[in-house]
């Protein structure tokens, strides 16, 4: 694949159609038990022992204030890099991983939609896809509280292991 194409994991989420780069994605997972402590924000549907990682499960339809529904057994979650945030989003489907042209995106004005997430646009089979700029999911100061609670919940699961 040359630097003017690249692929985009597209999924839906309240009944928007949205993408990351699929290079910023570890793994795609089922929903799973997640630990959820006292004084969690909205947005944040708990934190999911990752191959023994904590890591914070987002709710984009929460963030993005869109129409949410319950998570089910089945609901994707995308695990994304490390190098693109120690977080997983909890989608309501995954549509497709595709390939686009660079010249296809068209730049958003970072406060023109999603909390300022979205960073450029694409048109698949017709329909607008919001590309979601990840380092924006979470501001400096909600990210430091998610590091917080990860780390209570990290020390949790270690008193639990060894009280085993």
């Amino acid at each position: 694949m040359g630097d003017d194409r690249f692929s985009l994991v597209v999924f839906d989420v309240g009944g928007r159609n949205c993408a990351v780069p699929a290079a910023a994605v570890r793994e795609v997972v089922h929903y799973a038990e997640l630990a959820r402590p006292p004084g969690m924000p909205k947005v944040l549907e708990g934190f999911l022992n990752y191959a023994g990682e904590v890591l914070p499960v987002i709710r984009l339809d929460r963030l993005f204030d869109l129409p949410g529904r319950a998570p089910g057994l089945y609901s994707p979650m995308l695990v994304l890099r490390p190098s693109h945030g120690r977080l997983v989003v909890l989608v309501d489907s995954v549509r497709a991983v595709t390939e686009v042209d660079r010249d296809a995106l068209r730049p958003v004005d970072d406060t023109a939609a999603f909390n300022g997430c979205v960073q450029a646009e694409v048109t698949l089979r017709d329909q607008t896809v919001h590309v979601l700029a990840l380092e924006r999911i979470l501001l400096e100061q909600e990210q430091r509280r998610m590091d917080d609670l990860r780390d209570m919940v990290t020390q949790r699961l270690a008193d639990l292991e060894g009280a085993a």
